[in-house]
């Protein structure tokens, strides 16, 4: 249904944009993940995981970010911590 009526909106709505920032929130939204990277429409992807979970610059969501990035996509990990950050840029790269 996300395909069906969510991503003709959004398309829309970024057709009138120059830079499209899209707000991933919560493990529940990963299941459309795959229909957003496929919009070229979105230039980045911003992960926010909730409340319980390890936050941004965990490495348990390396393998996210390396998709989002492989769509040809920047990517925001939210909530870094100072010690996270190199071994996250290590592993994700610094684009």
């Amino acid at each position: 249904m996300f395909d069906e009526f969510v991503i003709p909106t959004l398309r829309e709505q970024c057709a009138a944009l120059d830079y499209v920032y899209y707000h991933l929130d919560s493990t529940t939204a990963l299941q459309h993940l795959e229909s957003l990277l496929l919009m070229e429409e979105i230039d980045a992807i911003e992960w926010t995981p909730q409340s319980g979970l390890p936050q941004g610059g965990s490495p348990e969501w390396y393998d996210l970010y390396r998709r989002v990035k492989a769509a040809g996509k920047s990517v925001h990990a939210f909530v870094v911590e100072p010690d996270e950050i190199e071994p996250l840029l290590r592993a994700v790269g610094p684009e």
